[in-house]
Formats: structure tokens, C-alpha cells, sequence
């Protein structure tokens, strides 16, 4: 698994700069099925929908393919003061042409809703409706099959007198960046997201033992033992067709 987008992918200002991500892959990693899930975390802080389109095309040119891909569809560093139709249409392409891009390479791809910021640090007012909006697209996409990760579900608090969204209490650690509190919630509905996904099959675990072959001790020849799995048992993950979105109750 691979995050792309700005510094909430990136985990920024959390205690150990995990974010979600990493936890999420930690806590599927303990399946029946014994699939490890790995995190490649490529945020960054400060980017926006332009330049994380660029970074994908960085990795898919360099055959850094993985197989499921997060994605926001909404960044605070898409605008300079407050959120217009504008910024949120040049969103929509950059992150739709990222979409195009990663399915083309047989990428699944998760999305995600953009969260609130504390008013205190960006009073952006009445605007936030378009983010709200934009959010509400996404989760009505979810009924074509889109898998969606309702972050927002799980951090927006109430609309106060301005229009504008408060977070709810301790989710943020600095009014826009996920607090270990928040990043604990979003890797939750990121695992919720991947179990709708991805179908781990029964017995995997037997099927990845790489049988000893004449002039192998173990693996301790581990090139060829990873041939011989190659060849011989390597495992399928079974994609479902569609999937309910990843709701804030779960």
C-alpha cells in the first residue's frame, strides 16, 4: 500500500509521524491468511493536487507499483485563505487525472474525505460548505463501487454560527493535523476499508511455504527460494467488485 497527498498522508505532527497509515497495514497484517500488508508512505507536507500527481507519475515511471493506493480527494493547500469553486474543480481534475492514472496501472484505489480545520487557525466561513460538498460526492460515489474512507465522518464535529465545521474535541493536535487520537480513528476506517476490498482466500499461510529443494537448506539460499515461490505458490488476493463506504460507526 502506498499514501499520496500532503502532510495528513504524511502523518505530520503526530508522536512517532506515522499517521494512519502504517498502523492500519500493522493491524491487517494479523490475518488468518497471513498476508503482510505493507506502508509506503509518500505525503508530503505542504503539497498539493498538482504536485501529488507528479510525485504518482514519479513512482509509476520508476515501476513503484503498489497495489492499493490511498488518496484524498480534498487538501487545505489547494487555496491561500479560504476554499473557492475554482480551487475545488482544479482538485477534482489533478486527483481524477491520479485516479485515471493508478487504475491504468492496475491500482486500487482507496479515497478519502476531506476533514475540518479549527476555525481559530483558518476561519474560511460559509466556504467550507464546498468541502462539505465535495465530500458528499465521494460518498455518493461509493454506491458505483468507489471505496471510500469517510475520514471526515469520523473528525468533523458540528457546523457552528460562521457555516464553518468544528473538528470534534482532541482529534486535531494543532487545528489541522490529526492528533494520534485522530490518526487511531482514520487507521480503523482505513482497515474497514480494506476488508470490503480486498478478499484475503482461506489457507494461505500453508500455500506460501516454499517446499526444500535439492541443494537448498531452508532459505538461506533466498533468491532461489523465492523463485521456487514465484513459481510455484504464489498467492492472489481476490478483489470484490464493490464495497459499502467506510462509515464513521462502522
Amino acid at each position: 500500500m502506498a499514501g499520496f497527498g500532503d502532510s495528513i498522508i504524511e502523518g505530520r505532527a503526530t508522536y512517532l509521524g506515522e499517521g494512519f497509515g502504517f498502523p492500519a497495514c500493522v493491524a491487517m497484517s494479523s490475518n488468518a491468511s497471513g498476508v503482510p500488508f505493507e506502508w509506503s508512505n509518500l505525503g508530503w507536507a505542504g503539497q498539493g493536487a498538482s504536485q501529488t500527481i507528479l510525485q504518482l507519475q514519479d513512482c509509476l515511471e520508476a515501476r513503484l507499483v503498489p497495489g492499493v493506493a490511498v488518496l484524498p480527494v480534498f487538501t487545505p493547500n489547494g487555496f491561500l485563505s479560504a476554499p473557492s469553486e475554482a480551487a475545488i474543480e482544479s482538485m477534482r481534475l489533478y486527483f481524477g487525472q491520479a485516479i485515471d492514472l493508478l487504475e491504468k496501472a492496475g491500482v486500487d484505489v482507496i479515497q478519502w474525505t476531506g476533514v475540518s480545520s479549527s476555525p481559530s487557525l483558518f476561519p474560511v466561513g460559509t466556504a467550507d460548505g464546498l468541502r462539505r460538498a465535495l465530500n458528499r460526492e465521494l460518498l455518493d460515489a461509493a454506491a458505483r463501487g468507489v471505496t471510500v474512507c469517510d475520514f471526515a465522518g469520523r473528525l468533523d464535529g458540528e457546523v457552528d454560527s460562521s457555516g464553518q465545521t468544528q473538528p470534534r474535541p482532541g482529534v486535531l493536535v494543532d487545528g489541522i493535523h490529526p492528533s494520534d487520537a485522530g490518526n487511531a480513528s482514520m487507521a480503523k476506517a482505513l482497515q474497514q476499508a480494506l476488508r470490503a476490498r480486498i478478499e484475503l482466500p482461506q489457507g494461505l499461510r500453508a500455500a506460501w511455504r516454499i517446499p526444500r529443494k535439492k541443494g537448498l537448506s531452508g532459505c538461506r539460499n533466498l533468491p532461489a527460494c523465492l523463485a521456487a515461490g514465484r513459481r510455484n505458490r504464489r498467492p492472489r488476493l481476490v478483489r470484490k467488485p464493490a464495497n459499502p463506504v467506510c462509515s464513521p460507526r462502522g
